[in-house]
């Protein structure tokens, strides 16, 4: 069965026959093969099309819910959605979402939405530290507002979805004072990949169902 969004991405759930779901997936790297994939199927390993593993959900080996889409993994860690290789990024001073790993990121959490379908899950929007806390605050409200409206498209009920934009409140690395306040003309090269980039980020913040995951 595809699935298509409003991105116009096809996302496959592929199993083998009734009540064998892929369980778990081995990205090797097989430059002979680049379209398939070794997984797991009822114990055994088998080799299935790589496009059927684009938007599994999952229950890792330690009991953790996560899912897959476009080489990007996202998993539940404590009360939180987080991503590996992933990431959330706009237009600049925009709620503009842009980049395929910003997609691929957002169908991951969709898909692990769907396969729990209990979580309820506050989108949370932060930025850097440049221009007014005011304006900053409006920004990372619009851009939270802008995933939870990507997620509604993607079939996530909107009442399993908040958000909540927070501005540069709770950065995630101090901005010194080479980089608070400052511009890219006027600040060291370093505050963008060291400081700037990382505050400025998107959360996904489990609020109620987290009983209802494998392993809880």
């Amino acid at each position: 069965m595809a699935e298509r969004g409003a991105n116009d991405t096809t996302c496959v759930r592929w199993s083998a026959g009734a009540g064998a779901p892929i369980v778990g997936a081995m990205n090797l790297a097989m430059s002979s093969f680049p379209f398939v994939r070794i997984v797991l199927l009822r114990g055994l390993l088998a080799v299935v099309p790589a496009a059927a593993v684009a938007c599994q959900a999952h229950v890792g080996v330690h009991g953790t819910a996560y899912a897959e889409a476009g080489g990007v993994r996202v998993f539940v860690d404590g009360d939180e959605i987080r991503y590996d290789e992933g990431e959330v990024r706009f237009a600049t001073d925009s709620a503009e979402l842009v980049g395929e790993r910003t997609f691929a990121t957002l169908d991951a959490v969709a898909a692990l939405m769907k396969e729990h379908p209990d979580l309820v899950v506050r989108v949370e929007g932060y930025t850097d530290s440049r221009g007014s806390a005011e304006h900053n605050r409006a920004l990372s409200e619009a851009r939270a507002a802008a995933v939870v409206d990507y997620l509604a498209q993607k079939g996530i009920a909107r009442d399993r979805l908040l958000h909540e934009g927070l501005g540069e409140a709770r950065p995630k690395v101090p901005e010194p004072e080479a980089c608070k306040d400052k511009s890219e003309d006027t600040a060291p090269a370093w505050c963008e990949p060291d400081v700037w980039s990382r505050n400025r980020r998107t959360e996904f913040h489990i609020v109620a169902g987290l009983d209802a995951l494998p392993g809880r």
